[in-house]
């Protein structure tokens, strides 16, 4: 089992100080994808037209392995013809 981080920045950064024991980079890599997905529920509530969310994962070392992204945007609809 190795340790991973998972620093999220949804506008405020959380640098992830506690880890999360994975057995490999790929498991790190589903987990991370399946937080972005729970968190990235709340983008669609939140006020204002655009949100994002970034998530770095990193090893123990500190080495950033993956940076994933989400952007929910909404943009005025185009004028009618």
């Amino acid at each position: 089992m190795a340790l991973y981080f998972f620093d999220v920045d949804d506008g405020i950064f959380m640098r992830d100080e506690i880890g999360t024991e994975l057995a490999d980079d790929k498991c790190a890599l589903v987990e991370a994808r399946q937080a972005m997905a729970e968190l990235g529920k709340d983008l669609v509530s939140r006020d204002g037209l655009g949100t994002s969310l970034s998530m770095v994962v990193r090893n123990a070392e500190g080495k950033a392995l993956f940076e994933l992204r989400l952007t929910f945007a909404v943009d005025d609809a185009p004028p009618s013809s």
